[in-house]
């Protein structure tokens, strides 16, 4: 048997995988509590959710309400004071909730008692400490850095998330070798694509590489949004440690050849700076057109390698163009300048999040003393939602612009050209590259 206490302070995540492996499975009269005041969205919430799904556990969920020593008397002279005879608009919808989530009725005297509290106390205190319901003591608590009600919202509308295509690369030390399949099984799935391609298409692709190898390392992740004057869409997510760095390279030139008219903003900081060169040694092959030369060459897993744009870097305090620095390099001031304006945009409904994944770590992610990123506590890490911070950037900095100018919004746009699935789209992208790359050269060779 075993009672832990304020499980949501806990902070140490490793140590509680640890305690959790120590636990018997198997005797039958096993019986461990976890109790605790909700903290965010931490590992304790993702236990919550999983105790609600799962038949071997059982979530209680105690509100003011269940507290027999939370009311206020009718004899007592507050009772007037703090009961009017009617309910707030609010209160009328948490009562409602509660009669039928927890077949619990809220009676008056335990409405005056919570007035009486709420007084003197901020709403966030008495939502966290003395909660009517589930979902606003977590949503009241923690210290996130997007806001827990927004992301709560997003998560519960997206609920098991909308349908996509998965794919799954396989991967060998030849580029030529290598290939892409479509799978049914979602534990296999590496790329996510919501939208395939679409001519005409205008597209940001973020990218956060990570050590890569499989095992313990954090994940690579790339992120790729459809862009309109009024809002950018996640329409494709890749996710994976397995790859090396110059495989993920791969990956990434696959797909900026899908989505073509894009601009690709790489986070450069340590392990990124290695993604650099293997994309011009692809682009150098490519255009010598020494990919045709194989025999029995058909389907590789890259289309259109000579076509990635790269993001130009521009400092914002200054007045003039664009300097000769490409891509992204993170530091404490520039990443606190991006992410709050994704924040800025998740708040005014600018973005069209379709990720499940991301949206678990985009509740995770907090400030601490002008830090951002995945709390210590926190079971999800920050690898989707970096990248996503990245194309959701590049579509601000250049893309939304230009957008805006031609009035290329999304009702404009919407149902102008007829639906594609991703493998056409994609063997077609490949296809027109090769035509043109070969007629450009028998071009060359006519000239000289």
């Amino acid at each position: 048997m075993m009672h832990a206490t304020e499980c949501s302070l806990w902070r140490s995540l490793a140590g509680v995988e640890s305690l959790k492996a120590s636990l018997a499975r198997e005797n039958p009269h096993r019986l461990y509590l976890y109790e605790s005041i909700a903290n965010g969205f931490n590992w304790f919430y993702n236990h919550c959710e999983q105790a609600q799904k799962d038949r071997h556990m059982r979530f209680i969920f105690c509100g003011f309400w269940s507290n027999p020593t939370y009311q206020i008397p009718k004899s007592n002279p507050d009772y007037k004071t703090y009961w009017d005879g009617s309910l707030t608009d609010d209160e009328l919808t948490k009562a409602r909730y509660c009669l039928q989530e927890y077949q619990v009725k809220v009676r008056p005297e335990q409405i005056a008692w919570w007035r009486r509290e709420s007084e003197y106390r901020a709403d966030e205190y008495m939502w966290r400490h003395y909660p009517w319901t589930q979902r606003e003591c977590f949503i009241a608590s923690g210290s996130s850095f997007f806001p827990a009600q927004r992301t709560l919202e997003l998560s519960e509308a997206l609920a098991a998330g909308p349908p996509y295509q998965a794919y799954e690369y396989h991967f060998t030390e030849r580029f030529l070798d290598s290939r892409i399949e479509q799978t049914q099984d979602p534990d296999r799935a590496q790329l996510r694509v919501w939208e395939p391609p679409e001519p005409g298409g205008i597209y940001v692709i973020g990218c956060d590489p990570s050590g890569g190898g499989g095992g313990e390392a954090d994940d690579h992740a790339i992120q790729v949004l459809r862009c309109y004057a009024d809002r950018a869409i996640q329409v494709a997510e890749f996710q994976t440690n397995r790859p090396s760095t110059y495989q993920l390279a791969w990956v990434l030139a696959h797909l900026c050849g899908a989505y073509r008219d894009h601009i690709a903003n790489l986070e450069v900081t340590g392990i990124g700076s290695a993604v650099l060169p293997e994309i011009r040694n692809l682009r150098q092959l490519a255009e010598q057109g020494l990919f045709n030369a194989v025999a029995g060459f058909e389907d590789p897993i890259l289309a259109m390698i000579g076509n990635v744009r790269w993001f130009l870097y521009r400092r914002q305090d200054t007045m003039g163009g664009v300097g000769n620095v490409i891509n992204w390099k993170t530091n404490a001031d520039n990443k606190s300048m991006v992410y709050s304006a994704l924040r800025d945009s998740l708040m005014l409904r600018r973005i069209e999040i379709r990720s499940v994944r991301m949206m678990r770590q985009l509740q995770g992610i907090v400030e601490d003393q002008g830090w951002i990123g995945a709390g210590q506590d926190s079971e999800e890490g920050d690898d989707l939602v970096s990248a996503f911070v990245l194309a959701h950037w590049s579509w601000m900095e250049w893309q939304r612009p230009r957008l805006v100018a031609r009035d290329y919004t999304w009702d404009r746009v919407k149902g102008e050209r007829p639906p594609q699935t991703a493998g056409t789209t994609l063997s077609f992208a490949f296809t027109e590259f090769f035509q043109n790359l070969n007629r450009r050269q028998r071009a060359t060779r006519e000239r000289f």
